[in-house]
């Protein structure tokens, strides 16, 4: 995911969130007076609970959110934010990678583009059309000539977390609405395994 700010004055930017934004204002805030955050709070619960259970989705087969996909109501795993980079397995992204294959034509300068990245081949090939797979094992692209000699391997670029998830850091120190156990993510998930197996009959 790549975050994106909207320009002032182009909503169409971001319709599906300024779309949303303008809904939840129109059924929830316009006209209405809230004493207390709680009573904002309730009524938002009230219309998501309306929206999720009870209003009918056409693309849905005419059934709401919920009913349609009621897994959808437990999360496979709880979320903090501190534990995300951690969680991030780059061998699953090379794998994904390693399924594809893509063509470019490189430039007069022997360079060429991949996933907003530049990389340098060699003069020598200049306006060719070069094929292009993944390597797992050293995590690098291999370019291929049009005989589907290997021309060059160069090493993947901008797979950093920090590039991919973007800079979490000022993020993680935010105040939280309940303090956290101070786990990271594997100790958390040892003690849920510590757990199932005490409760499990040997």
């Amino acid at each position: 995911m790549e975050l994106q700010f909207g320009r002032k004055g182009f909503a169409t930017d971001q319709a599906v969130t300024e779309r949303s934004h303008q809904l939840w204002h129109q059924q929830v805030i316009e006209g209405q007076q809230y004493h207390h955050l709680d009573q904002l709070r309730a009524r938002i619960q009230d219309r998501r609970d309306f929206l999720n259970f009870e209003l009918p989705n056409a693309s849905l087969g005419e059934k709401p959110p919920l009913e349609a996909f009621p897994q959808a109501q437990l999360p496979k795993r709880i979320y903090h934010l501190s534990w995300e980079k951690d969680m991030l397995d780059l061998n699953r992204l090379y794998t994904y990678l390693a399924k594809g294959r893509w063509f470019r034509k490189v430039s007069k300068d022997g360079t060429l583009s991949l996933g907003a990245q530049i990389y340098y081949l060699s003069r020598q090939y200049a306006r060719e059309q070069v094929e292009i797979t993944f390597d797992v094992e050293s995590a690098s692209f291999l370019f291929y000539s049009t005989d589907n000699t290997l021309i060059v391997k160069r090493p993947i670029k901008g797979n950093a977390k920090s590039d991919l998830m973007g800079e979490m850091a000022p993020w993680i120190g935010a105040g939280p609405i309940q303090l956290p156990i101070p786990f990271t993510y594997e100790q958390w998930r040892m003690t849920q395994v510590t757990q199932t197996v005490k409760g499990t009959t040997l």
